[in-house]
């Protein structure tokens, strides 16, 4: 489990200040472990001196949002760009696709010319079908010709304006298509298309909504399916709105086609937004497709779930899964993706509605531990503990391990580091091939447990092997977390050759594309 607690950071950085501003080069192993339990009690912090980062620190912050704000992501972006760190900037426009998206559809003049190209770059490589000039374009053409990017923006704020205020009638006598049509791009077309038909949702003219979002949609699907996507979603919600019952299931369908080929493409547009549109807009008489669930179950698998096949379709079947398993299927992807981005509670409410629709007892147990790790993201350590002592009873069940590894985090955040240790230590080091989503985490945190103790030479080694899965696993975030905590280590060792080596390979980390 990921450690992701202020209260540890200031735990873990008055355990680095004991240890080194107090000159314990000269310490024995002992010394170092009673520094730290000493520093842990007192809770005090010297000024001046570094954050012992947590490899497992949610560094998106532990927000209980659904999506953060077009601002909220600018910001972001601009501030890791400015420190040049390209990695941590861009993984902002993967873990948020549709903001991103909104960024790029607003065309917001204040939005820095740097931030809107990099957000483009990555969203066109996540989305944009080949041979298409996407929004990358859009972004040069803001650059060469900002009269033509600056006219639709400005149209795009006059018809959002007239929305607000309520002149429907008003904002539809915005020639948002011809200020599109004069940039030249067919992104911004649909956009000003896909605005049109909110409009005219708004207005309850559903059936001229229904036939605008069709049109938007089938454009789409030729350039953009990400956009695609929410179109028919749009489409299906105006047509069954319209009393097209047959027809919102047929589109809703199309929908979910679009939706599984995000997901199983070699970069995987993991949107939780999206999926969960998908759940709520599901028709009644319509099942989940199958292999659409079996596709979920390869990309955040939940144990326990019996039909469900190891099936990685490219198009929706007309067979339909298992109501219960389906349901818990997508609810638990949908609170894995929104945990993966920082938003516990959201997380949280969506493994609570998977565990209300688990079939098996396995299912639930899994989605307990899944709520606890959402709770500790919460600082909600007390009711995740309490879910953990009852899924650590059982030594021979396979929930053991990752519970006892979250569990010994828990205690790690409470600066009971031997009792965080012992845990972490019984989830981590059987070498038995035994793995869960969250072991590169636990092998992380069992480094710094090592640590917290004073046994530094097991610690390094323990956070080397927690770096080199951290890499395997392509996770270049917590990576530069265990980098960084090595770094800090060896500068206040006074290891200055190792230490140059850490920054370095730092600094590749984050400029790498």
């Amino acid at each position: 489990m990921i450690i992701s607690n202020v209260r540890l950071r200031r735990f873990l950085t008055a355990v680095i200040i004991s240890l080194f501003a107090a000159g314990c080069m000269s310490k024995t192993p002992s010394d170092w472990g009673a520094l730290f339990e000493k520093s842990a009690a007192d809770g005090k912090r010297a000024p001046g001196k570094p954050v012992f980062d947590v490899v497992g620190q949610n560094f998106l912050g532990n927000s209980a949002e659904v999506s953060i704000s077009s601002s909220e992501l600018v910001a972001r972006v601009s501030e890791r760009e400015e420190s040049d760190r390209w990695a941590a900037a861009s993984s902002w426009a993967v873990r948020h696709p549709e903001t991103a998206l909104e960024v790029l559809r607003a065309l917001d003049p204040k939005t820095p010319q740097d931030t809107y190209l990099l957000l483009a770059e990555v969203h066109d490589e996540l989305t944009l079908l080949p041979g298409n000039p996407g929004w990358t374009r859009i972004a040069e053409l803001r650059k060469s010709q900002p009269q033509l990017t600056t006219a639709y923006s400005e149209a795009r704020k006059q018809f959002q304006s007239r929305i607000s205020e309520g002149h429907l009638d008003r904002a539809l006598e915005v020639d948002l298509a011809a200020k599109a049509a004069a940039v030249g791009s067919v992104l911004l077309e649909i956009d000003a298309a896909q605005l049109r038909g909110t409009v005219l949702m708004v207005a309850d003219r559903p059936r001229d909504a229904a036939e605008s979002f069709a049109g938007t949609a089938e454009a789409a699907l030729q350039v953009c399916p990400y956009q695609a996507a929410y179109l028919l979603l749009l489409q299906s919600d105006a047509e069954r709105r319209a009393g097209g019952g047959q027809a919102a299931s047929q589109t809703w369908q199309r929908a979910i086609v679009t939706a599984v080929k995000l997901i199983s493409g070699p970069k995987p547009v993991l949107d939780p937004v999206l999926w969960e549109r998908l759940g709520y807009l599901r028709p009644v008489a319509v099942a989940w497709p199958a292999d659409v669930i079996a596709l979920l179950a390869t990309q955040a698998p939940l144990p326990g779930l019996a039909t469900i096949s190891a099936v990685a379709p490219s198009t929706a079947s007309d067979a339909g899964a298992d109501p219960a398993e389906a349901e818990a299927m997508v609810w638990h992807a949908v609170g894995r993706w929104y945990l993966d981005r920082g938003h516990a509670q959201a997380a949280l409410v969506s493994f609570k509605r998977a565990e209300t629709s688990a079939p098996s007892d396995l299912a639930k147990r899994w989605l307990r531990l899944r709520q606890a790790k959402a709770l500790v993201q919460l600082e909600q350590g007390g009711p995740a503990t309490a879910i953990l002592a009852g899924l650590i009873g059982d030594k021979k069940s396979e929930l053991y391990r990752p519970a006892s590894a979250l569990l010994g985090s828990i205690y790690l955040q409470r600066s009971q580091s031997r009792k965080g240790l012992a845990l972490l230590k019984a989830a981590v080091e059987q070498e038995d091939g035994f793995e869960w989503p969250e072991r590169s985490e636990a092998e992380a945190d069992l480094a710094l447990a090592y640590l917290s103790v004073g046994d530094a030479v097991v610690g390094l080694d323990r956070m080397h092997r927690a770096q080199r899965r951290l890499e395997n696993d392509g996770n270049r975030e917590l990576l530069s977390l265990a980098l960084d905590n090595e770094l800090k280590f060896l500068e206040h060792t006074g290891k200055r050759k190792e230490a140059s080596a850490i920054r370095e390979k730092m600094r590749e980390l984050e400029q790498s594309r």
